[in-house]
């Protein structure tokens, strides 16, 4: 499969018609993390690429390291509909928008503790 389908990069950099995947691709290959070579041999072993946001991780069971900083990108999001919106179908043919998201690498991640407390390893002094 090509690189331009890929990343849906076929009509231009228009993320309206991308899904996520493809813009993830895309800004990795834009910020240089990646090439498109590498990029096309990811997706043909079947792995994911290795940027995700911090919610993605989560569920992974990662998290971004303390002081980790991503990198800025917009992704879709479903809208959250009220129980009035729910009724009219074009509202809900309309559900998604772009929103401010930040992609960290696995490189910036580490395992995710039980505990949930990031500050519970740090050593108090008065």
């Amino acid at each position: 499969m090509a690189i331009a389908e890929l990343t849906g990069m076929t009509g231009g950099k228009d993320k309206n018609n991308m899904n996520n995947s493809q813009i993830i691709m895309n800004e990795a290959i834009e910020s240089g993390y990646c090439t498109p070579k590498e990029v096309e041999q990811l997706v043909a072993d079947g792995k994911d690429i290795p940027f995700h946001t911090f919610s993605a991780w989560k569920k992974q069971g990662l998290v971004p390291k303390e002081g980790s900083h991503g990198w800025e990108t917009r992704l879709w999001r479903k809208k959250k509909l009220n129980s009035s919106d729910k009724a009219d179908t074009e509202i809900k043919n309309q559900g998604f928008f772009l929103q401010k998201s930040f992609l960290f690498h696995i490189s910036q991640c580490e395992e995710l503790k039980e505990t949930g407390n990031r500050n519970e390893d740090k050593e108090v002094t008065a």
